[in-house]
């Protein structure tokens, strides 16, 4: 028994050690538990958490995901596909299709704004006192036009 705890102890990570060798603070992992992103970890008799190698590999899927724009609840939805990826490979592209629709609408949205922000800049000189100054002006100079 003692010979299991040693080797178990010697294969574990810290909260701390998991934390830095993901780029995360703790309050991030403790963060991914609540969430169900993390599975609860091993814990000493004083209460201290222990984590697994597979948690690295986990916390770097889950921080890839979230780059990619995935929400924490695709993720977890993400997370539980992962577990059986041949029977949920047509849900997992379809998630992966309707974060693409998004973002590229997203982005869409973005370039109007911009060229509505290039449009006020443009219209804007120097010359101009603040109660004339077009930006100042507009009621709502990033609305959508209808």
């Amino acid at each position: 028994m003692l010979m299991a705890w040693r080797q178990f102890m010697e294969t574990s990570l810290s909260i701390g050690t998991l934390a830095k060798e993901c780029g995360l603070t703790v309050e991030a992992i403790r963060y991914y538990e609540k969430q169900g992103l993390m599975p609860k970890p091993h814990r000493t008799e004083s209460g201290y958490r222990f984590y697994k190698a597979t948690d690295i590999d986990r916390l770097s899927f889950i921080l890839r995901l979230k780059r990619l724009g995935f929400s924490l609840k695709e993720i977890r939805e993400l997370l539980l596909l992962k577990s059986a990826p041949e029977k949920n490979h047509q849900q997992i592209h379809q998630l992966a299709e309707e974060k693409l629709e998004d973002i590229e609408h997203r982005i869409k949205d973005m370039l109007r704004v911009r060229h509505d922000l290039v449009t006020l800049l443009k219209s804007c000189s120097k010359a101009h006192q603040d109660s004339s100054c077009p930006i100042l002006n507009a009621s709502n100079p990033f609305a959508k036009d209808s």
